[in-house]
């Protein structure tokens, strides 16, 4: 056990803190959160939510569908203290539809305007939010769009690209599990 003494507290008080709750047991013990972003309803804008529902059964990641409102699922991010989170959205960043890439968290501000606006907020506000509450890796897997109108089901471009990404999300566990990281395993799909 790890004691940590406060100023605030009279000396004879001490705070026990779990080992499992350091900075060094975190390090050495990799949590990687999957947040799908995206509206059901309007067509390519999907691709987020369904890309996790793809991933629900894949061990070592931590899979949260949370439809076009990310800033209602900050608090549940935050508790489940992460060391890396990927965002998967539809995002408009002038390529083939069905292109992916992955984005630095620096970026995600820059290409902010360029995400589609079926969001309650920016995207970038959401990340700001999360890093004032959690020190963690952040990053934005954008899936260009072909499509997002109205209507239920992906354009064909990104149901034929849906397989690549989700074994591009799958090859990244697997290389953190080459690093000798533990990664948890803890699936959870909010409605």
């Amino acid at each position: 056990m790890l004691k940590l003494k406060s100023k605030l507290l009279p000396k004879d008080k001490t705070i026990i803190k779990p080992p499992m709750d350091t900075d060094e047991h975190r390090s050495k013990n990799k949590k990687i959160l999957i947040l799908g972003v995206g509206n059901r309803l309007r067509g390519d804008d999907a691709i987020g939510c369904l890309i996790t529902d793809e991933l629900k059964s894949i061990n070592g990641l931590i899979v949260i569908d949370c439809g076009s409102a990310p800033e209602n699922f900050i608090d549940k991010v935050c508790s489940l203290a992460p060391n890396e989170i990927i965002i998967v959205d539809a995002c408009n960043f002038c390529a083939e539809p069905g292109k992916f890439q992955l984005f630095a968290e620096r970026q995600i501000e820059k290409i902010s305007s360029q995400l589609l606006s079926t969001h309650t907020l920016p995207l970038s506000l959401t990340v700001a939010m999360i890093k004032k509450q959690l020190p963690c890796k952040i990053q934005l897997l954008g899936i260009q769009p072909e499509s997002i109108n109205f209507g239920e089901g992906l354009s064909l471009r990104l149901e034929a690209a849906k397989s690549q990404i989700v074994k591009y999300l799958k090859d990244l566990v697997k290389n953190n599990e080459k690093t000798n990281d533990q990664v948890f395993i803890k699936v959870e799909k909010e409605s």
